[in-house]
């Protein structure tokens, strides 16, 4: 397996830590409403937030 290379802004709460790849999607309706065409989020896996973090590597 390689680094991770995204974390979930959740740190504490979720703690996941993996790629981009790993991200899943999620219907985001509001935006589908809005523009009339199927909008999608990539979202984490395990508590679905939107935002992340980029690993740094050191």
């Amino acid at each position: 397996m390689s680094k991770p290379e995204i974390e979930c802004t959740r740190v504490r709460a979720c703690k996941w830590q993996g790629g981009y790849s790993d991200l899943t999607k999620k219907l985001n309706k509001k935006d589908t409403k809005k523009y009339g065409t199927e909008c999608n989020d990539n979202v984490c896996p395990k508590c679905e937030c939107k935002t992340m973090y980029e690993i740094k590597n050191t």
